[in-house]
């Protein structure tokens, strides 16, 4: 198997790396034979490390994918471009290998685009029932869904000294509630609805190290001007330890394109117990009636003030499980698909 990537790099704090790097690097553990091509961005774990044209038309590459036994994956940054779908198809047709390829988000698509990726008889992996649905309904390729996102033995629910600890480690109150977000400070994310929060909550971000020239500056002073904020713009090695202190999570999001379909950090958050508020956002429809899910469906302020003082009242005198819920998205079920997939 040979798994070709613009993802494969040190810093996982986004999420198309995420879901690209945990992949990679489970099978590679898994099959010695396995093969990691990075383009674009140097990796040190990757075994070839190369420069592309952005139509992969390169000799070497072509050499070492027919040297190399088994398909080939392709899970490119920018998910199904036209670009990306181009590299689809040139893979497909002069690899002489089975090309699958997984878009992590689910872009417009015109017709010259559809009829490539279909010419193209590349398997599509879909990482939300909706992008299922949209690949099945427009494509005669095989679309796969695969239910993944977690590391549910990293992202733990801790006891409440450990919750304690960690906010005497990083420096935030022990007295207050505290709501976290991790992802991008972008316009279309819809973060500056956080800046107008009550002050009697915390809000904590974690801001992807990643892409912090794409973010939106306005929003930034916002959210700095704000009382009882803390903003993490450094990349964070324990990022579990941000979930683990904090008592909400909360998922804005509402336009498209502004996520993969799987919001990893959602997962992440729900694995460590945590109450989610969040928008019917990808996947994320699928968790509608689970415990400890709150789903707004417009977000403004005034509905995300009253939910979080919903949450902190319903923490207040009980557990809440969301746990449960994202266990079957763990990686290690998506490893196991993929394997069946990929007869590994």
């Amino acid at each position: 198997m040979i798994i070709i990537s613009d993802c494969f790099t040190e810093k996982v704090d986004e999420g198309c790396i995420k879901v690209a790097v945990s992949l990679a690097k489970r099978l590679k553990a898994l099959r010695s034979d396995v093969t990691l091509i990075s383009y674009k961005n140097h990796s040190a774990f990757a075994d070839k490390n190369m420069k592309l044209n952005g139509f992969f038309l390169n000799p070497s590459l072509f050499r070492i994918l027919r040297s190399n036994a088994g398909e080939i994956l392709y899970i490119p940054f920018a998910s199904n471009t036209f670009a990306s779908i181009l590299r689809t198809v040139t893979l497909s047709l002069l690899s002489g290998k089975k090309v699958s390829v997984i878009f992590v988000m689910r872009r417009p698509m015109n017709r010259l685009g559809t009829w490539l990726l279909q010419k193209s008889h590349a398997q599509i992996i879909a990482l939300s029932k909706k992008s299922f649905n949209f690949y099945q309904h427009l494509l005669k390729n095989t679309v796969t869904y695969i239910k993944t996102g977690v590391d549910t033995n990293c992202f733990q629910p801790v006891s409440s000294e450990k919750k304690r600890l960690l906010r005497q480690k990083y420096g935030i109150p022990e007295d207050m509630p505290v709501v976290f977000h991790a992802g991008h400070l972008k316009a279309g994310r819809n973060i500056g609805i956080l800046s107008k929060l009550p002050s009697n909550f915390y809000v904590l971000l974690a801001v992807s190290s990643i892409t912090l020239q794409e973010q939106d500056l306005s929003i930034r002073s916002d959210l700095e001007h704000r009382p009882n904020t803390k903003i993490i713009d450094s990349y964070v090695p324990h990022i579990e330890e941000l979930y683990q202190l904090a008592d909400s999570y909360v998922f804005p999001v509402e336009e498209g394109l502004n996520c993969i379909d799987i919001p990893i950090s959602v997962m992440e958050a729900a694995s460590c117990n945590l109450p989610i508020v969040t928008t019917p956002y990808g996947e994320l429809q699928e968790f509608r009636g689970k415990e400890g899910f709150y789903f707004i469906d417009h977000m403004t302020v005034q509905a995300l003030n009253k939910t979080l003082n919903n949450v902190n009242n319903a923490l207040a005198e009980e557990d809440i499980d969301t746990r449960s819920a994202v266990l079957e998205y763990d990686w290690t079920n998506a490893l196991q698909t993929i394997r069946h997939l990929f007869h590994l």
